[in-house]
């Protein structure tokens, strides 16, 4: 009896496992870049280590800077996205933070806005708007210019996780299967 109800459980758990759905992971941005600013929030597929552009799944950063062209607080989302590029292996996420490698030769731009403004993350020989190498950047086209821009050296942190990461939808699912079996298997012992 006990066997049973033990082997229903385990393949409860396995189906439970592995068809729980992917879930997005958010980071918040709050990045200062010379005189300006970069604010907002970047979304992945979850995927945790090298980021390629697919990865990116949602976006939303305000870019405020004195020296941008036609809009400062020029917002830049996945939705009016012009141009988003991700490129080498310097962009990573882990469970809890969203970095950039400056001494990579990798290069991540988000392009759009209705002033095609951008931000741009580039590493050593990605030389993304005249502002050097291993810099963020600010800037506006349709000459790509830098407004605002600030050299790292290393890795940096670009976005945070806020608060904790969420379970897969179906592990609370899975619990009630659980409660549900133990309670049948515990009504079965008490009829016999």
């Amino acid at each position: 009896m006990y066997r049973n109800v033990l082997m229903s459980s385990a393949l409860a758990l396995a189906v439970a496992l592995g068809t729980s759905a992917a879930h997005a992971a958010t980071y918040g941005v709050n990045l200062n870049v010379g005189a300006g600013n970069v604010s907002g929030f970047i979304e992945t597929d979850d995927t945790t280590g090298i980021l390629a552009t697919a990865n990116i799944t949602n976006y939303s950063l305000t870019l405020t800077s004195p020296n941008l062209t036609d809009g400062s607080g020029d917002a830049i989302t996945f939705a009016n996205n012009f141009l988003l590029i991700v490129s080498g292996t310097g962009f990573t996420a882990s469970l809890t933070e969203l970095s950039f490698d400056f001494l990579s030769t990798s290069v991540v731009i988000f392009l759009g806005g209705p002033f095609n403004n951008f931000f741009c993350l580039d590493g050593i020989f990605n030389n993304c708007s005249d502002s050097g190498d291993s810099t963020a950047s600010i800037g506006y086209r349709p000459v790509v210019t830098f407004s605002d821009a600030v050299a790292f050296q290393g890795t940096a942190v670009i976005g945070r996780v806020d608060g904790q990461v969420p379970l897969p939808a179906s592990l609370p699912l899975a619990l009630v299967g659980f409660g549900i079996l133990g309670w049948l298997g515990r009504r079965r012992n008490r009829s016999v």
